[in-house]
């Protein structure tokens, strides 16, 4: 939460750079247009002052940069908050999987609300077993000189146990370690 809100500070402080980039590109445009005075008896006419130009480029350079960071800033609170809304197990997102955009406060409210959330299936029991019947890993492998720290099943030829594939751990899951071997498992919520 402190991190959301010094990015909404940050976010308007940009906000506040880019007003002021765009008041001083519009002040060194209306010095640019400026009518110069007359020249003196027998001075040449000059068209714009020595600089004029350049406080135009850098008005301009200045400009894009502020723009730039407010975006980036901008960019990162929007992360942010969907990071947090993620966290806090809360993030709504439509059937196309297209975040739907609401303050922190409506989500954590609408949770409260007990606006029911999809989980996702139990894993079966059955893979449990699996894994507590796999044989455990030789001294070579458990000392990290076995290729992927994977155990060796070419030991366990004979038994039939299902190919378990490595998946990503879903919202809600907790890693528990099984003798030598991670288990993701679901959070039950009350």
């Amino acid at each position: 939460m402190r991190e959301l809100e010094q990015l909404r500070v940050n976010l308007e402080i940009q906000r506040r750079a880019v007003a002021i980039s765009i008041r001083r590109v519009d002040q060194t445009r209306e010095n640019f247009n400026k009518p110069t005075p007359p020249p003196a008896a027998g001075q040449k006419i000059t068209q714009f002052g020595p600089t004029a130009a350049l406080n135009l480029l850098t008005a301009l350079s200045d400009l894009r940069s502020s723009q730039n960071n407010f975006m980036s800033v901008w960019l990162n609170y929007h992360a942010g908050r969907m990071r947090l809304l993620r966290d806090l197990g809360i993030i709504q997102i439509d059937d196309d999987g297209v975040w739907i955009e609401q303050s922190v406060q409506e989500a954590v409210n609408a949770a409260m609300a007990g606006v029911p959330v999809e989980m996702p299936p139990d894993v079966p029991d059955q893979w449990y077993e699996t894994l507590d019947n796999l044989p455990e890993p030789d001294d070579a492998e458990s000392n990290g000189d076995a290729a992927n720290n994977q155990p060796d099943t070419s030991k366990a030829a004979g038994a039939a146990a299902p190919e378990l594939k490595e998946a990503a751990p879903g919202p809600g899951c907790r890693c528990r370690t099984s003798g030598k071997r991670k288990v993701w498992t679901r959070q039950m919520r009350d």
